[in-house]
C-alpha cells in the first residue's frame, strides 16, 4: 500500500497538469487577497465562485490521470504484480485526496496573507469550521472523480463526466434549496386602510395586501377572497370570469416539493457535496463598518450588527453565526457523501475487468 502511494504521487507531482491547477489556485487566492489590499481593507467576500471553479480544475487533474491508466496498461500492471484491487484502488483514492487539497491549501495560503488582519477579527470557530468545510468538499470532489475515473478508459470522456457531476450538484444545490426549504403554505394577508389602497409588499412567509377600508373586499367562510355579493373576486375587487380559480387565503407555496420526490430530494441534498460551500463561503464574509458592540445572542466580539443584510433582515454576525450552525449540521453528511462516493467506486473497481 506504502509503495503504490508512492507510486501514484510520484504520477502527480510529475505532471505538470497539476502545478498548472496549483497556480491557477494561488493567483485565485491572490486575486482575492489583493481586493481586500484594494478596498482599504475594508471589506471581505469570498464567493463560491472560485471554490467551484477549482473544482473543475481538479476533474481535469483526476479524470485525466486516472482514466489513462487503464489506456497504459498501469492497473493491469499494479494486479499482476501482486497487489489486490481493492489495495489498489485505495492507493489511488487516498493519492486523489491528498492532491485534491493541494488546491484549497494554495487558494488559502495567499488569502490569509494578505487578508488575514481582517479575517482574525471574525470569530475563529467559525473561520475554522469554514475553511474545513471546504477541504471536505474537496475531498469529497476526489471521491466522486476517482469513481468516474476508473469507470472510463477515454480521458475525454472521464473528464466530461467529472465537469459534468460538478456542475449538475452545483444546480442540484440551488434547487433542493429552494424546495425544501421553501414554505410549506403560502398565507395572503389582508390589512385594511382608511386611506386609498398602498403598494403591497410581501416576504418568503407569504404576501400582504393593503385595500381600502371600504372596499368589501373579505375571506369568506371557506378562505376564499370575495366581494360584497360574496362572489369570488380578484385583489382588485373584479369578479372572477366563470371557471377560472378563485384566490385562497392559504395556498401551496409555488416552490414546495411535497411526497415521494421530497424524501428523495432530502436524500440528494444531505449527500450533495456542494451543500455546505456556499454556507462555508459566507462565514468569511466581514465589513471592517461592523461595531464592536453585542450581538443579538448578547455575545461582545469583533462582529457585531451592521444593519439588515439585504431582504434577511438579520445583522452580519447573525448572518453568519446561521451558516455557521447549517455547516456543523452537514458535516457529518459530507463524510458520509465521501464513504458512499469511495465504497461505490470500490465496488465498481473490483469488478472491471482490467486488460
Amino acid at each position: 500500500m506504502k509503495q503504490l502511494l508512492k507510486t501514484d504521487l510520484r504520477r502527480y507531482f510529475t505532471n505538470p497538469l497539476l502545478w498548472i491547477a496549483v497556480l491557477i489556485a494561488l493567483l485565485f487566492g491572490a486575486e482575492l487577497g489583493f481586493n481586500t489590499i484594494r478596498n482599504s481593507n475594508t471589506y471581505f467576500m469570498l464567493d463560491d465562485f472560485y471554490p467551484l471553479l477549482l473544482l473543475f480544475a481538479l476533474a481535469a487533474v483526476l479524470a485525466l490521470l486516472i482514466s489513462s491508466q487503464h489506456k497504459d496498461g498501469i492497473f493491469r500492471s499494479k494486479i499482476i504484480a501482486g497487489h489486490r484491487k481493492s489495495t489498489v484502488f485505495l492507493a489511488e483514492l487516498f493519492a486523489a485526496m491528498l492532491v485534491s487539497a493541494m488546491l484549497p491549501a494554495a487558494f488559502f495560503l495567499p488569502v490569509l496573507l494578505l487578508s488575514g488582519k481582517m479575517l482574525s477579527n471574525l470569530p475563529q470557530a467559525q473561520l475554522r469550521l469554514g475553511i474545513a468545510a471546504i477541504f471536505l468538499v474537496f475531498l469529497a470532489f476526489a471521491a466522486l472523480y476517482v469513481l468516474f475515473g476508473i469507470s472510463s478508459r477515454s480521458r475525454l470522456a472521464a473528464a466530461a463526466c467529472c465537469a459534468g457531476a460538478a456542475f449538475l450538484l452545483y444546480a442540484l444545490n440551488y434547487y433542493c434549496n429552494d424546495a425544501l426549504h421553501a414554505p410549506e403554505r403560502y398565507v395572503i394577508n389582508l390589512v385594511y386602510t382608511d386611506n386609498d389602497r398602498r403598494e403591497c409588499y410581501s416576504s418568503s412567509a407569504g404576501q400582504t395586501i393593503t385595500l381600502p377600508k371600504d372596499s368589501g373586499i373579505c375571506w369568506n367562510a371557506d378562505g376564499i377572497l370575495v366581494g360584497r355579493d360574496g362572489q369570488p373576486v380578484n385583489f382588485d375587487g373584479i369578479a372572477l370570469e366563470e371557471g377560472a380559480d378563485p384566490i385562497r387565503h392559504d395556498i401551496p407555496h409555488p416552490k414546495y416539493v411535497g411526497g415521494p420526490l421530497r424524501a428523495v430530494l432530502v436524500v440528494c441534498d444531505s449527500l450533495n457535496p456542494v451543500r455546505p460551500l456556499p454556507a462555508a463561503c459566507s462565514v468569511f464574509h466581514y465589513s471592517a463598518e461592523e461595531q464592536n458592540t453585542p450581538d443579538d445572542t448578547g455575545d461582545t466580539d469583533d462582529i457585531g450588527g451592521i444593519g439588515g443584510i439585504g431582504d434577511i433582515g438579520m445583522s452580519a454576525a447573525q448572518y453568519r453565526a446561521a451558516q455557521y450552525e447549517l455547516l456543523r449540521k452537514y458535516l457529518p453528511w459530507q463524510l458520509g457523501g465521501i464513504a458512499v462516493f469511495s465504497l461505490l467506486g470500490m465496488l465498481l473497481f473490483r469488478r472491471k475487468e482490467l486488460n
